[in-house]
C-alpha cells in the first residue's frame, strides 16, 4: 500500500497471491497480481509502477519464477501500456459475453 504522508490517504494498493497446488500443477512458481489500483486523484504519478516493480522484488525474494496478472484490455485507465511497459507480455487472451437482461 502506498499512503500519501501528508494525509495519510491511500493512494494505491496491491494486493498479491501465490498458489502451491497450482505451481505443481503447472511446473512454476507464480506471484499472482490479484488486485491493482491507484486512486484517481494519485493518477499519473509512478505508484502503479512503484508497486508493481515491489511486487516483483518480493517474488524474487521468495524464489518465484514468475509474475503473472489478469487485465481488461479495453480498460480506460491504460493499464495494459502499464503492464506492457513493466515487461509483462501476454500469454492468452479470453472473451466474456454479456447480454442485458
Amino acid at each position: 500500500m502506498v499512503l500519501d504522508s501528508r494525509t495519510g490517504d491511500v493512494a494505491g494498493y496491491q494486493l498479491s497471491s501465490f498458489d502451491p497446488d497450482s505451481a505443481a500443477d503447472r511446473g512454476f512458481t507464480e506471484g499472482y497480481t490479484e488486485l491493482l489500483g491507484v486512486r484517481r486523484a494519485y493518477r499519473g504519478r509512478g505508484i502503479a509502477q512503484l508497486l508493481l516493480a515491489d511486487a516483483m522484488r518480493r517474488y524474487t525474494d521468495a524464489g518465484m519464477e514468475v509474475a503473472s496478472l489478469d487485465v481488461d484490455s479495453a480498460n480506460p485507465t491504460g493499464a495494459l501500456e502499464l503492464y506492457l511497459g513493466m515487461g509483462y507480455t501476454p500469454v492468452n487472451r479470453s472473451m466474456t459475453w454479456e447480454k442485458m437482461l
